[in-house]
């Protein structure tokens, strides 16, 4: 399942049992999830009990028109394949940096010979696309997190909200190789009740008439105790309220919450419910 791409292409979160290697999951529940941005509801989804890590992609492509659509599609598909292909989440984030270096090398190999003499523009790009990965393993009530140049992501417990800080965070997709930053994984408790909301810059770097931003801590734990839904339509009418409904910038945001397990090797994660973009 994945959510249409945004005006400025981020690639999209998608949410997927990935890696199977045994039976298919099974279907546990219903769970609903919503598309804003749009004027009608996406339909009622199936949560799933996975017998596999689940892992979910959310990402920020820089730049835009064809060139940040191509690498957003690019890297989509990539993860798309490299999610059940790669037992490890690092190694499919040093697999997404390699596919992102060559999209950009691409694009100004493309771009460089438009130009007069076809002489390079600057040395180096400034195309790249932030990242965040999340792995959540069938047998355990942790979620693993792989931060590449992403906004940290919030988790909710019991009404209580925090942030997810990283020692050591990574670097964008397409630069690895020249800020040498190798990927690492942040393991933390994710059990049934649990969420984790992962965002775009465009939430925390929209302002309001007078310049300031929003606090979107603060307007997380005004609304951690809702329903996950009414949470994430709670925090898009802030945004938006906030910025007097003007965005300078595409903005999404994804909650995934943790289910109540139903048997020994099974994980059901409500599948995500997205903001605007």
């Amino acid at each position: 399942m994945t959510r249409a791409p945004a005006p400025r292409a981020g690639f999209p979160a998608g949410h997927r049992p990935a890696g199977h290697r045994g039976p298919p999951p099974t279907r546990r529940g219903e769970a609903r999830r919503r598309a804003r941005g749009g004027t009608a509801p996406a339909p009622a989804r199936p949560a799933f009990a996975c017998l596999a890590p689940t892992r979910v992609l959310v990402g920020d492509v820089r730049g835009k028109g064809l060139p940040a659509v191509g690498a957003s599609a690019a890297l989509l598909g990539a993860f798309r394949e490299l999610a059940h292909e790669e037992p490890s989440p690092v190694r499919i984030a040093e697999r997404l940096d390699e596919r992102a270096r060559r999209q950009i090398a691409a694009v100004d190999t493309l771009l460089d010979g438009d130009r007069p003499g076809g002489a390079p523009q600057a040395l180096f790009t400034e195309r790249f696309a932030t990242a965040l990965l999340v792995e959540f393993p069938p047998d355990e009530p942790v979620a693993r997190l792989v931060h590449c140049g992403h906004p940290e992501p919030f988790l909710v417990r019991a009404g209580r909200v925090r942030t997810v800080a990283f020692e050591r965070p990574g670097a964008p997709l397409g630069l690895g190789d020249l800020l040498e930053t190798a990927p690492t994984v942040r393991t933390v408790p994710f059990g049934p009740g649990d969420r984790l909301l992962r965002y775009t810059d465009g939430f925390i770097e929209a302002r309001d008439r007078r310049g300031g931003f929003l606090d979107l801590a603060a307007r997380v734990a005004a609304h951690a105790g809702r329903p996950l839904e009414a949470l994430v339509t709670g925090l898009r009418r802030d945004l938006l309220r906030h910025a007097h409904g003007d965005l300078d910038d595409d903005a999404a945001l994804v909650a995934l919450e943790r289910l109540p397990g139903r048997g020994p090797g099974a994980t059901a994660v409500r599948p995500p419910a997205g903001g605007p973009g």
